[in-house]
Parts: C-alpha cells; structure tokens; sequence
C-alpha cells in the first residue's frame, strides 16, 4: 500500500501529524509513558512532553512551527478542560 494511502484521513487540517514510519524523527526522547498497576489490570498513559514537542517544531519550521504547536496545544487543553481553566489559560 502507498504510503498516501495509509496516512489518509490523517492531518487533514495541516497541523502537522507525526508519522514515525514516514517522518525522520530526531534523536530526542519526546514520548512519555506512565505505567499505573490498578488492581490487576496494567493502566498506561502516553503523554507528549511538551518541550520537547516545542524543539522539534521549530528545528522543523522555527518560530511559526512553535506557534502552531502552542495554538494547537491550546485547543486541545481547551476541549479537554475547559476555556477558564489554568492548562488552557497557560498557553
């Protein structure tokens, strides 16, 4: 399969989708895994660090690609959380 046809439907707003397949990705650590035991059932959670995030955005693009990580940062913590609340209101 083509490698267009496997990213369709993915970053149809142009906001940068990182494909690690297909993307050259920098010798940084940017994926953050915390492992959780809840009785017997294994719980991760994947985070971005957000720093790191940053760097790669503007090694990428400079200042607009660090702008465009922000904003985007910014809608998620809005529909997560809500407009008032602190993580929103950060960035």
């Amino acid at each position: 399969m083509a490698p267009q046809a496997k990213l369709a439907g993915f970053d149809e707003d142009g906001e940068g989708f990182l494909h690690p397949y297909y993307d050259l990705l920098p010798n940084l650590d940017f994926l953050m895994a915390t492992v959780d035991l809840d009785g017997a059932t294994l719980v991760v959670s994947f985070a971005i660090d957000l720093a790191a995030a940053l760097h790669l955005a503007h090694r990428a693009e400079g200042q607009a690609g660090v702008r465009r990580t922000l904003r985007l940062q910014a809608r998620y913590e809005t529909r997560a959380f809500h407009r008032n609340h602190w993580r929103p209101a950060l960035l």
